[in-house]
């Protein structure tokens, strides 16, 4: 067996489609990441260590909560839907911090307020609401990557991932 290894390797990209663990696939842009004591062996390619990020456009990171989601400025994201309020659609939006949990490997939204047809709920009554209706979304990543940070910008999300012991599938 041919085994060739290398200290380090970077893979940049424009645009990547990824297929989550849980199903579906969602585009990442701007990858950049670097492996560390990489080896090729047989069929996998093994690294010690991976870092690195990609951006993750709005519209995918609706997708993947379910809902619409858009920046609200600064470190902050809106995430919208409607809720049907006796017989009526009632635009809910719900604004906060998104943030991981690296162990779990999931995201939720923090620090948030919710507006319910335009009338905004304050902070103290609206994070019991949200921690009770929306759960932190899990995000398993493939390969044995984990999701460190999600940045948010006026763009989209900036995601920062790492891992230890990562193995990719050599395909042809």
């Amino acid at each position: 067996m041919l085994t060739t290894s290398f200290p380090a390797v970077r893979v940049q990209g424009d645009a990547m489609n990824v297929r989550l663990e849980r199903g579906g696939t969602v585009l990442l842009t701007d990858l950049d990441l670097t492996f560390r004591d990489v080896k090729l062996t047989g069929n996998a390619v093994r690294a010690a260590t991976a870092e690195g990020g990609a951006r993750l456009g709005y519209a995918d990171l609706g997708a993947m909560a379910g809902v619409q989601a858009k920046s609200a400025g600064g470190d902050q994201v809106t995430f919208t839907s409607e809720a049907n309020v006796f017989g009526a659609r009632v635009p809910i939006g719900v604004t906060g911090r998104l943030t991981v949990d690296p162990a779990a490997q999931t995201v939720a939204v923090t620090q948030s307020e919710i507006n319910v047809a335009g009338v905004a709920v304050p902070r103290q009554v609206s994070q019991p609401v949200v921690d009770a209706m929306l759960k932190p979304v899990a995000v398993p990543l493939p390969y044995g990557l984990r999701l460190e940070a999600m940045t948010p910008d006026a763009d989209g999300v900036a995601a920062r991932v790492g891992g230890t012991d990562v193995s990719f599938p050599m395909t042809r």
